[in-house]
């Protein structure tokens, strides 16, 4: 019987946790190291993992270790989590404003009316679907009685709808991005322009950003939204859709800089659905996940969040996000 080295394997392990914990303090420096805090669930669990073995084997001196790793690796984290469990108390006064953005993966079919039952829920004015293709498309017609405006860049699998009609709508096309793995592009977005009922103006865009870099061309795509957004009134605008960024990436932070609007969405794991884990065989892990969301919305300073949440499973990779925002009386006009 070959019997476990436990000192050797637990120095393997930290030596690789010791390593992953650098790639996480290093994001802010190349978009390589940042890939490892899109997965940061994964290495919370990891190091998890090697301190209860350490307890166990009575390895003190590497369990302390161990403890040391774990913090280094949760440290940046700490201001989304933070956001996750802070939330607005005192609301102003002002329009409502409800959404929901939903990655469809290409599901739908013989579940279509349940889907869009789901993404209906609470009336929402406007939704943003990706992936709205294949049997996504049965979905999106399925809600086209109650939503009859749309924005969708010439029928495409990105695209918004809504309840109101759009005063005016837009696309901004994708494209297939040099040097990057073959067969992937960058999707197009679509945006509209409603009218609240105290006549002002606001932008909605729905997006579906490519993988991270240096996977794909992400940063192409936000410098490409932050040239669109250039047109808009900031402070009003909102941008909801597939990110494919999960916190606490540092890609966030460009996000938040380059277009000038605040995210509103903590904690919320809408990716991976239990339709993926299940698919695969995986458990459902839901403190580790609570950061694992690359479901997001973006909202200019008029806007103030009145709640956000996940919708159930509707068989998709992806959650559904519900967002409603209040546009504060008094906003610039």
């Amino acid at each position: 019987m070959i019997e476990l080295n436990w000192a050797v394997l637990i120095n393997t392990a930290l030596a690789v946790l010791g390593l992953l914990a650098l790639c996480l303090w290093l994001a802010p420096l190349a978009p390589v190291f940042d890939l490892f805090r899109h997965a940061w669930p994964l290495w919370v669990i990891a190091a998890l993992t090697v301190l209860v073995v350490t307890v166990g084997t009575g390895h003190w001196r590497e369990a302390g270790l161990c403890a040391l790793l774990l913090v280094a690796i949760i440290l940046p984290a700490r201001g989304e989590i933070a956001a996750s469990l802070w939330r607005e108390s005192m609301l102003p006064d002002g329009d409502r404003l409800t959404l929901v953005t939903h990655n469809l993966w290409g599901k739908g079919d013989e579940r279509a009316e349940d889907i869009a039952q789901i993404l209906t829920a609470g009336t929402p004015d406007l939704i943003a679907l990706q992936e709205a293709r294949g049997g996504g498309l049965a979905v999106a017609a399925a809600l086209a009685a109650a939503y009859p405006y749309a924005a969708d860049c010439g029928d495409g699998p990105t695209r918004l709808l809504s309840r109101h009609p759009f005063l005016r709508t837009g696309c901004l096309d994708g494209w297939k991005p040099a040097h990057r793995l073959p067969g992937l592009r960058v999707m197009p977005a679509a945006w509209g322009e409603i009218a609240m009922p105290d006549g002002q103006r606001v932008v909605v865009v729905a997006i579906h950003l490519p993988w991270p870099e240096p996977l794909n061309d992400q940063a192409g795509a936000i410098e490409a939204l932050a040239a669109l957004f250039e047109s808009f009134e900031a402070d009003r605008l909102i941008v909801l859709g597939d990110f494919n960024a999960a916190p606490p990436a540092h890609i966030h932070e460009r996000m938040t800089r380059r277009w000038g609007l605040q995210r509103r969405t903590f904690g919320l794991a809408s990716w991976p659905s239990q339709s993926l884990t299940r698919a695969f065989g995986l458990p459902r892990l839901p403190l580790p996940t609570m950061l694992a969301g690359i479901d997001h919305v973006y909202a200019g300073s008029a806007w103030q969040t009145l709640s956000v949440r996940v919708l159930p499973d509707t068989g998709s990779d992806h959650r559904p996000v519900q967002a409603r925002l209040i546009l504060r009386d008094g906003a610039n006009p």
